[in-house]
């Protein structure tokens, strides 16, 4: 694909707004896709994830 697609797992620096934080992420039979990428962006911002 051209351009390549960027979702942020290589541009996106947190800032570490919420380190020492848990984010418990909970999802029903559809949308998986979208809470992994909140996942990624909280995890990159210094919480612990539980998914």
């Amino acid at each position: 694909m051209q351009p390549v697609p960027d979702h942020g797992e290589h541009s996106y620096n947190g800032s570490g707004k919420l380190e020492g934080k848990v984010a418990l992420i909970t999802d029903s039979d559809s949308g998986i896709g979208k809470a992994v990428a909140i996942a990624i962006a909280f995890a990159r911002e210094g919480a612990d994830i539980l998914i």
